[in-house]
């Protein structure tokens, strides 16, 4: 990329990085997924203006691990969305759709997808 003079670098963290009440008492995943974001942004710094460095930080996502919690857990994340429900697949797909391959601007970002439960 940096040969090229053009790129663009998306990482992925959580809103667990940025701060998501249920996501504090899993020290190794908080800490990791910050260390992510702040990887990202220090990145974009040098790397500007040719290579756009920028994150997703998505909320509760419905994959296989997700399935396995308790019902109770899934519910209670639904309801601090304000969507009332979990992240699929596809809207991260589309948060990437986002990020690249067009658009110049956005670097050193962090784009939450998370129905909202990253503001409460």
């Amino acid at each position: 990329m940096l040969k090229q003079e053009k790129g663009k670098i998306i990482d992925t963290s959580s809103i667990s990085g940025l701060y998501e009440k249920l996501g504090m008492g899993y020290v190794d995943c908080v800490s990791s997924k910050a260390g992510m974001i702040g990887l990202t942004r220090a990145l974009a710094l040098p790397l500007g203006p040719a290579i756009n460095v920028n994150a997703i930080a998505p909320g509760t996502v419905e994959t296989e691990i997700v399935a396995e919690l308790l019902a109770e857990v899934k519910q209670q994340m639904r309801d601090e969305a304000l969507v009332k429900r979990l992240g699929t697949p596809e809207d991260m797909a589309y948060r990437q759709c986002i990020l690249y391959p067009t658009n110049q601007a956005l670097t050193g970002e962090v784009l939450t997808v998370s129905g909202g439960r990253a503001i409460r």
